[in-house]
């Protein structure tokens, strides 16, 4: 999010999924997926005090990509994905050292608890054994929904994502 006065910044977050491609050539296939995946980001500002305030929520991200694949290594992909947020946003604002947590439903903080955006990918695989592979996947999305419900507000996420895993495949 760009407000002025604010220096936004993405805290790292821990989440687990599934992945799931069809190949319908031998390198190109379709890549249906479900993510949780917290949403975490910090944002500071001097005015009127100095003050750090972290929001984390849970996200639920369903990515649809079109992937090619470049040999059994590297692959490419490119598409985009709903997400959703359940529960209520953890709100902690730390100022001078005391710190203070509360929990805020969306409208309270004037965002939407819905998102999609544009993501592009880049994975490397690496046999382990027969038909079992370890999965690096690089992934940017970039947001095309305004989330804040604020008249003027405009408030789009921007991502870096990694994600790790095994990969079974035929």
């Amino acid at each position: 999010p760009k407000e002025p006065g604010m220096e936004y910044r993405g805290v790292s977050a821990l989440g687990v999924g599934a992945l799931l491609e069809f190949r319908f050539l031998p390198l190109v296939g379709v890549e249906l997926g479900a993510l949780q995946i917290p949403r975490k980001f910090q944002y500071s500002t001097t005015i009127p005090v100095a003050s750090v305030t972290t929001h984390e929520v849970k996200v639920y991200e369903f990515p649809a990509l079109l992937r090619f694949h470049l040999g059994h290594l590297l692959s490419f992909g490119i598409g985009g994905y709903y997400a959703r947020a359940t529960g209520n946003v953890s709100v902690t604002t730390e100022i001078g050292g005391s710190k203070s947590t509360v929990n805020k439903n969306f409208s309270e903080l004037g965002k939407t608890d819905t998102d999609y955006r544009l993501v592009s990918s880049l994975a490397l695989t690496f046999r382990l054994m027969a038909l079992t592979r370890l999965l690096f996947d690089g992934r940017y999305t970039a947001g095309l929904k305004n989330n804040s419900t604020a008249a003027g507000g405009d408030t789009k996420f921007n991502d870096m994502q990694l994600l790790a895993g095994i990969q079974f495949g035929f």
